[in-house]
Protein backbone atom coordinates (compact mmCIF):
# COMPACT_ATOMS: atom_id res chain seq x y z
CA UNK A 1 0.00 0.00 0.00
CA UNK A 2 1.34 3.44 -0.96
CA UNK A 3 0.29 6.53 0.92
CA UNK A 4 1.01 10.03 -0.36
CA UNK A 5 0.11 13.44 0.96
CA UNK A 6 0.86 16.99 -0.02
CA UNK A 7 0.77 19.99 2.23
CA UNK A 8 -0.58 23.34 1.20
CA UNK A 9 1.02 26.54 2.50
CA UNK A 10 -1.75 26.77 5.08
CA UNK A 11 -0.84 23.39 6.60
CA UNK A 12 2.97 23.35 6.34
CA UNK A 13 4.48 23.12 9.81
CA UNK A 14 6.11 26.36 10.91
CA UNK A 15 4.67 28.38 8.03
CA UNK A 16 2.32 31.29 8.69
CA UNK A 17 1.18 34.00 6.32
CA UNK A 18 1.78 37.58 7.50
CA UNK A 19 -0.76 38.98 9.94
CA UNK A 20 -0.71 42.18 11.98
CA UNK A 21 -0.87 41.59 15.73
CA UNK A 22 -0.85 45.35 16.38
CA UNK A 23 -2.51 47.60 13.80
CA UNK A 24 -2.17 51.27 12.96
CA UNK A 25 -4.58 53.82 14.41
CA UNK A 26 -5.69 57.31 13.37
CA UNK A 27 -3.58 60.16 14.65
CA UNK A 28 -4.11 63.91 14.74
CA UNK A 29 -1.19 66.31 15.24
CA UNK A 30 -0.53 70.00 14.71
CA UNK A 31 1.63 71.02 11.79
CA UNK A 32 5.28 70.95 12.89
CA UNK A 33 4.75 68.26 15.53
CA UNK A 34 6.29 64.77 15.22
CA UNK A 35 4.27 61.65 14.52
CA UNK A 36 5.12 57.97 14.88
CA UNK A 37 3.19 55.10 13.33
CA UNK A 38 3.99 51.65 14.77
CA UNK A 39 2.59 48.23 13.93
CA UNK A 40 3.59 44.65 14.64
CA UNK A 41 3.45 41.74 12.23
CA UNK A 42 3.98 38.02 12.62
CA UNK A 43 4.65 35.44 9.94
CA UNK A 44 6.99 32.65 8.88
CA UNK A 45 9.08 33.17 6.91
CA UNK A 46 9.55 36.67 8.33
CA UNK A 47 7.78 39.16 6.06
CA UNK A 48 9.15 42.39 4.68
CA UNK A 49 7.28 45.63 5.37
CA UNK A 50 6.57 48.50 2.99
CA UNK A 51 4.90 51.82 3.74
CA UNK A 52 2.50 53.79 1.54
CA UNK A 53 0.82 57.19 1.73
CA UNK A 54 -2.35 57.53 -0.31
CA UNK A 55 -1.26 54.51 -2.38
CA UNK A 56 2.27 55.77 -3.16
CA UNK A 57 5.20 53.80 -1.74
CA UNK A 58 7.33 55.68 0.79
CA UNK A 59 11.06 55.40 1.43
CA UNK A 60 13.30 56.73 4.20
CA UNK A 61 14.46 60.28 3.54
CA UNK A 62 15.44 63.42 5.42
CA UNK A 63 11.73 63.91 6.26
CA UNK A 64 10.63 60.30 6.90
CA UNK A 65 12.34 57.57 8.92
CA UNK A 66 11.18 54.02 8.12
CA UNK A 67 12.40 51.03 10.12
CA UNK A 68 11.57 47.33 10.41
CA UNK A 69 13.09 45.03 13.01
CA UNK A 70 11.90 41.87 14.76
CA UNK A 71 8.35 42.19 13.44
CA UNK A 72 7.93 45.86 14.38
CA UNK A 73 7.49 48.38 11.57
CA UNK A 74 7.72 52.11 12.26
CA UNK A 75 7.31 55.27 10.24
CA UNK A 76 8.37 58.53 11.91
CA UNK A 77 7.97 62.09 10.69
CA UNK A 78 9.91 64.50 12.91
CA UNK A 79 8.39 67.72 11.58
CA UNK A 80 4.97 67.24 9.98
CA UNK A 81 3.75 69.45 7.15
CA UNK A 82 0.22 70.05 5.84
CA UNK A 83 0.96 67.75 2.87
CA UNK A 84 1.66 64.84 5.26
CA UNK A 85 -2.10 64.63 5.89
CA UNK A 86 -3.45 61.40 4.35
CA UNK A 87 -3.93 57.64 4.59
CA UNK A 88 -0.86 55.64 5.66
CA UNK A 89 -0.61 51.90 5.03
CA UNK A 90 1.91 49.30 6.12
CA UNK A 91 1.93 46.18 3.96
CA UNK A 92 3.70 43.00 5.12
CA UNK A 93 4.66 40.53 2.38
CA UNK A 94 6.23 37.06 2.38
CA UNK A 95 6.24 34.05 0.10
CA UNK A 96 3.11 32.89 1.99
CA UNK A 97 0.97 35.97 1.31
CA UNK A 98 0.41 39.48 2.61
CA UNK A 99 -1.54 41.60 5.07
CA UNK A 100 -1.95 45.33 5.50
CA UNK A 101 -3.08 47.88 8.04
CA UNK A 102 -4.00 51.52 7.40
CA UNK A 103 -4.70 54.67 9.36
CA UNK A 104 -5.39 58.31 8.69
CA UNK A 105 -3.00 61.10 9.68
CA UNK A 106 -4.75 64.43 10.22
CA UNK A 107 -2.61 67.56 10.30
CA UNK A 108 -4.14 70.56 12.07
CA UNK A 109 -2.93 74.03 11.13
Amino acid sequence: MVCAASLSAATKPGVRRPAFSEKLFRQTVREGEPVLFTCKVVGTPEPTAKWYKDGQELFSSDAIDIKYSNGTATLAIADTLAEDDGEYTCKAVSSEGFDSTSARLIIKA
